[in-house]
């Protein structure tokens, strides 16, 4: 694969060997609704030279208040080229207006094929995969189809009676965050929240983590994690079935794990990092949790090699940050291969603790521990780490820091100078390209502006 044979080279008027490979492109940024600003969603990918986005933009919707806005699929086909026009599809024509919880993410499968999840908060999946590879002129629906009435209940009574165990192509019902992951093989990968026992009062629910993979063979997913026995009484069953298994990765009664973020170190192993908070009301967040696999899923570990039981139990968490704020929080991993052991990577992880600004651990798999967080430089939130052990951080600006394996020191190596302080990025990282996507929003929060970023 590759992005364009033709970059923008950055410039910083510093010399040197440090800033020499750096090269950025700038995309023609793009309207968007005021309806964007979250944490969880991963709205960009990249196949084949070309960068995909999926985000909330205006529309007429159908005729119920709130449920006025557009999901929209675009795609840049860059080749070699410096600039493109975006293509267009609406995918979902009647979005609900929630700022928090309907932005959708977008992938794409190592075929080709792009993936839309979007428009749910306590929902049945609402999901497409286009028909052609590379194309996003027409999608096929694999959620479930709700009404114009549904919709409007959600939206305007906040209720959610959806009480089916899902009968949607990826596992589960009233679903929220869903985000998806490729793997260093490009796998699939989704994670979500979803209800247990979808059909019982709200308070009752039970609330899982979810985290499911894609079988690009048989187009199938399947379910990551523990079995949970649900009762028809619970959910409605598929075949007069009285009782089933379903599959989390995270679940503890009364508590909700999310938002649950995935990344893979250069042994292809899994590492995961998530918070927990108390299913009532606005509740706080805690435990900002970590966990790791080096076999797709099958097993889970703590960073200190222990295996925790599935579905992971809030008591049983390995969490280097206990209690922290929320919606400013960002929670990110990576992995470094430079202490090469059979736990895999050491991970990294980033948190915004409650009353402080953004803060870096990792686990020192020498001395066994997570070590003391120190601050991130302006306040940033996302981290990522590439093969050669350098880390990188981006922040509102857009800002962009890195310093090299084992170096205190960070250099800023790009900053753009547009006033309206493009920020919220979201990353999207190809390793093996050696390539960063960056999604970002204007302070307006009504454009988006994506970079690519060549190093």
């Amino acid at each position: 694969m590759r992005v364009c044979s033709v970059l923008i080279a950055l410039s910083f008027g510093v010399p040197g060997p440090v800033l020499a490979a750096e090269q950025i492109l700038v995309l023609p940024p793009f309207s968007m609704a005021p309806s964007n600003i979250n944490s969880f969603n991963t709205p960009v990918a990249y196949w084949n030279g070309n960068i995909y986005t999926a985000n909330v933009e205006p529309g007429s919707g159908m005729g119920v208040p709130g449920v006025n806005l557009k999901t929209v699929v675009r795609k840049c086909a860059l080749g070699s080229a410096t600039t493109c026009t975006w293509e267009r599809k609406v995918v979902d024509a009647a979005t609900l207006d929630d700022i928090y919880h309907t932005q959708p993410s977008i992938a794409v499968d190592r075929a080709g094929f792009v993936h839309v999840a979007y428009n749910m908060h306590h929902m049945p999946w609402q999901y497409s995969v286009s028909r052609r590879a590379g194309d996003i002129s027409a999608f096929d629906f694999l959620g479930e189809s709700l009404s114009a009435a549904q919709k409007s209940i959600v939206k305007l009574v906040n209720k959610t009676p959806f009480p089916s165990i899902g009968n949607a192509a990826i596992p589960g019902n009233q679903i929220t965050y869903p985000a998806f992951y490729h793997d260093r093989n490009l796998d699939l990968y989704v994670t979500y929240r979803f209800a247990i026992r979808p059909k019982l009062a709200f308070a009752d629910r039970a609330y899982a983590g979810g985290i499911a993979a894609y079988d690009i063979d048989t187009k199938k997913w399947h379910s990551i994690g523990g079995e949970i026995t649900v009762t028809s009484n619970q959910a409605d069953l598929p075949k007069d079935l009285a009782t089933t298994e379903v599959k989390a990765f995270a679940f503890a009664d009364g508590w909700q794990a999310l938002p649950i973020r995935l990344t893979f170190d250069e042994n292809n192993g899994m590492h995961a990092v998530w918070a927990w908070r108390k299913h009532e009301g606005n509740s706080a967040y805690t435990k900002a949790s970590y966990a790791y696999s080096p076999d797709k899923g099958k097993t889970f570990r703590k960073a200190d090699g222990s295996f925790y039981e599935l579905p992971i139990a809030i008591n049983a968490t390995d969490a280097p940050f206990t209690a922290f704020g929320f919606p400013k929080t960002s929670l990110t991993a990576d992995a470094d291969l430079s202490v090469a052991t059979d736990l895999g990577g050491q991970p990294y992880f980033v948190a915004v603790p409650k009353g402080r600004g953004s803060q870096l651990t990792f686990f020192r798999k020498t001395k066994g521990r997570w070590e003391n967080p120190e601050n991130m430089p302006l306040n940033a939130r996302r981290l990522e780490i590439d093969d050669d052990g350098r880390q990188w951080v981006f922040s509102t600006g857009l800002k962009v820091m890195r310093r090299d394996s084992g170096q205190d020191i960070w250099t800023k190596i790009y900053e753009d100078r547009d006033a309206n302080k493009y920020g919220w990025p979201k990353i999207y990282s190809l390793p093996n390209e050696r390539l960063f996507i960056v999604h970002t929003l204007n302070s307006q929060v009504n454009k988006v502006k994506i970079y690519i970023i060549r190093y």
